[in-house]
């Protein structure tokens, strides 16, 4: 992303939050995301806010520079920075897209599971074993 009002624009954008939205939650006057989105610099106070609302460093909000994400507060040691991207990502949607993303991940560890105990699965045809199927990238409806 090039600069500051694009990040706070995609940011916002994800959450599925207006302008005005955004500025109530913040308590931010009327205008002030439409500046910011147009490349002003939020005041230290409401660059933290931003920060803490969407989970992203200070730094990545002002430059856009690869950050550690907060995420790795907390995230097994084992956690690489791909799956603290992903984790970021993941706080960015609406309660309603992570429970969708939740029962595509319980539908792909089900499925793991019945293909490492060679059970059949309820949704079987015809005593075959059903087949494996996953959304490509970019392909799931939120």
């Amino acid at each position: 992303m090039d600069g500051i009002g694009e990040r706070i624009r995609c940011l916002r954008e994800a959450r599925e939050l207006s302008m005005n939205e955004l500025e109530d939650l913040l308590g931010a006057s009327r205008g002030s995301v439409n500046k910011w989105e147009k490349g002003s610099i939020p005041g230290g106070r409401y660059l933290v806010l931003l920060s803490d609302f969407f989970s992203v460093s200070t730094d990545w909000i002002l430059r856009g520079e690869e950050y550690l994400p907060k995420a790795a507060k907390g995230m097994p040691a084992g956690a690489s920075t791909e799956d603290l991207k992903l984790f970021d990502k993941f706080l960015l949607l609406t309660e309603r897209q992570k429970g969708r993303i939740e029962g595509h991940i319980d539908e792909m560890l089900e499925g793991m599971a019945e293909r490492s105990t060679g059970r059949i699965s309820s949704s079987s045809h015809n005593g075959n074993q059903s087949k494996e199927c996953t959304p490509k990238p970019g392909h799931i409806d939120f």
